[in-house]
C-alpha cells in the first residue's frame, strides 16, 4: 500500500478509534440540526411583542381584566414585573416591547413604549379595557447591546470554566504531571482547590475589562454594588462551569476529544440559555431544559443586577441555589471518578 493510502485511512479511523470521537463527529451535528429545527419551528423569536405587566398583590384582581384582555392576541407575549425599575429595566434593554403599570390614582393604565414601538401602543391602547394613557419613553441606543452583553458575558465565563479545568486536566494526564503528583503527598482537593484559584483570578480580570468597556464605549450603567454583585455572581457560575470541565476530563483521555467535547456542549449553551432570546420562546420540554442550566440561571442573574437593579439577596437566592447545586455535583462526582493514574 502507498504512503498516502496508509496515512489517508489511519486518518479516517481516527474518527472511531475512541469510542466518543465519532459520535461527537458525526452524531452533534445531527443532533444540533433537530434542535435548532424544534426551536425556531414556529418562527424566529423577535416576531412576537412582548409586554411587561407591573403589578403587586393588592392589584392582582384590576390586573387580571387586563391580562385576559392582552392574551387574546396570540401574538403577544405578556410576563409579570413586580417593581416598575424591573419592568423600565427590561424596555431599555429592548427585550420588551412595552410596559403595563397601573395609574397612581387607580384610574387606570399607563402604557409606555419605545419610540419604536409608538405605533404598536396606539393599537394596543385602543384595544385595551378600561382607561388607558399612551407614554413614549426615549430609550438609550445601546439597549439590546446591554441585554446582549450579560449572555456574552456568561459565555466568556463558560468556555473559561470548561477548558480551564477539563482541557488542562487532559492535558496534565497526558504529558505524565498527574502521574508525577501522584507520587508526592498533595491531595486531590489541594490540586482542584489550586486549579480552581487561578482560573478565577484571570477569569475576574477578564470580566473588570469587559464590565468597563461596556460602561465606558456603550454605557452599560453600574453602580459599586452592581459590580460587586457581578463579580461575586461571575466566581460563582465559573465554579459551576470548572466543576463541569473536571467531570468530563475524568472521563475523556485525549486533548482532541475533550476539544471536540467541549466545542459541542457551547452550541447548545448559546441556543437555550437566553443568551440573545427568553427561553420562554422554546418549546415546552426545551424551556424547562434550559432553566436548568446554569448558564441561563447566570445570565438571568446578571440581567437582573445589571439592567433591572435587583440587588436584594432573597429575589437571586433561587438562580443562585441552581449554580450551587450543579457546583457540589459536579465536583462531589469528579472528586470520586478522578484518578492520578489511569
Amino acid at each position: 500500500m502507498s504512503p498516502f493510502l496508509l496515512l489517508l485511512r489511519l486518518r479516517l479511523m481516527e474518527v472511531f478509534r475512541v469510542r466518543f470521537t465519532g459520535f461527537f463527529f458525526l452524531g452533534l451535528p445531527l443532533l444540533f440540526f433537530a434542535l435548532v429545527g424544534v426551536i425556531f419551528s414556529s418562527g424566529h423569536p423577535f416576531a412576537h411583542r412582548r409586554v411587561v405587566m407591573v403589578a403587586t398583590a393588592a392589584d392582582e384582581n384590576r390586573s387580571s381584566e387586563m391580562l385576559v384582555a392582552m392574551a387574546r392576541f396570540t401574538e403577544i407575549r405578556v410576563e409579570r414585573a413586580a417593581t416598575h425599575e424591573a419592568a423600565m429595566g427590561k424596555l431599555r434593554a429592548q427585550i420588551v416591547n412595552a410596559v403595563v403599570e397601573p395609574l397612581s390614582d387607580g384610574s387606570g393604565y399607563r402604557l409606555i413604549v419605545g419610540g419604536f414601538d409608538e405605533l404598536f401602543g396606539r393599537g394596543l391602547v385602543t384595544a385595551l379595557p378600561g382607561h388607558v394613557e399612551l407614554a413614549v419613553a426615549p430609550l438609550e441606543r445601546w439597549g439590546f447591546v446591554h441585554y446582549a452583553f450579560a449572555g456574552m458575558l456568561v459565555f466568556c465565563v463558560a468556555i473559561s470554566g470548561l477548558f480551564g479545568m477539563g482541557y488542562n486536566m487532559v492535558r496534565y494526564r497526558q504529558n505524565l504531571f498527574l502521574r508525577k503528583l501522584s507520587t508526592t503527598r498533595l491531595s486531590k482537593s489541594t490540586f482542584v482547590a489550586a486549579q480552581i484559584a487561578g482560573r478565577g483570578i484571570w477569569s475576574l480580570v477578564q470580566v473588570l475589562l469587559l464590565l468597563a468597556l461596556a460602561h465606558l464605549l456603550f454605557s452599560l450603567p453600574l453602580s459599586l454594588v452592581a459590580a460587586l454583585w457581578t463579580l461575586g455572581l461571575t466566581v460563582l457560575g465559573l465554579c459551576a462551569f470548572l466543576g463541569i470541565g473536571f467531570l468530563l476530563a475524568c472521563f475523556i483521555r485525549t486533548e482532541g476529544l475533550i476539544y471536540d467535547a467541549i466545542s459541542s456542549i457551547a452550541w447548545p449553551i448559546v441556543l437555550l440559555s437566553e443568551f440573545f432570546f427568553p427561553a420562554d420562546e422554546l418549546p415546552s420540554p426545551l424551556r424547562f431544559a434550559a432553566a436548568a442550566l446554569p448558564s441561563t440561571q447566570l445570565v438571568r442573574l446578571l440581567r437582573a443586577v445589571l439592567l433591572y437593579g435587583e440587588t436584594d439577596v432573597a429575589s437571586l437566592l433561587p438562580g443562585i441555589a441552581i449554580i450551587l447545586v450543579w457546583i457540589v455535583m459536579t465536583f462531589t462526582m469528579g472528586r470520586f471518578f478522578f484518578r492520578w493514574n489511569d
